[in-house]
């Protein structure tokens, strides 16, 4: 059965509602306003050390691709357990090493949009300046490049982590 941090009446509904099979049907406020959120992590594995965290769920990373000189964006979502889902790379030219293999390409407004929907655990990316590589996260981007030349891990933690909340 599914554990619902609600209170008072609220717990006397979603049992009534859990035990007719009528629970699917409907959103409980604390499910969609709950307050915890997977925390993304930059961190420096040259140094051992966190660069840059913050409590979210969805993020981005762009860079200019080497050979077309074009801007390229990852999307990607982190599920409350802390896994990483690519959900989509959009691009306005099309070079080597970007996502080819979607039946579902569409263009949205000047770029192409290439559904991925690819699960990913953390994974680690080398930044130079001239690629130019950021992650949009929270309403704001952090300029990758300023760690440049050391190899960097994008990783996830979940909502049941005891680390979550550090």
């Amino acid at each position: 059965m599914k554990v619902l941090r609600a209170q008072g009446c609220f717990l006397a509904l979603a049992a009534a509602l859990s035990a007719t099979g009528l629970s699917g049907y409907f959103a409980f406020a604390d499910e969609q306003n709950d307050s915890c959120q997977p925390v993304v992590t930059v961190f420096s594995l040259v140094h051992r050390e966190t660069l840059f965290r913050i409590p979210a769920s969805q993020f981005s990373l762009s860079w200019k691709h080497s050979v077309t000189l074009s801007t390229v964006v990852a999307r990607y979502k982190v599920d409350r357990d802390g896994r990483i889902h690519q959900l989509d790379e959009r691009f306005t030219d099309h070079g080597p090493g970007l996502s080819h293999t979607s039946e579902r390409w569409r263009v949205q407004d000047v770029s192409f949009v290439v559904p991925i929907n690819r699960p990913i655990g953390s994974f680690v990316l080398k930044t130079s300046p001239e690629h130019e590589n950021r992650l949009s996260i929270v309403g704001q981007t952090v300029d990758l490049t300023k760690w440049p030349a050391r190899p960097l891990e994008i990783r996830a933690t979940g909502c049941s982590s005891t680390d979550a909340g550090r």
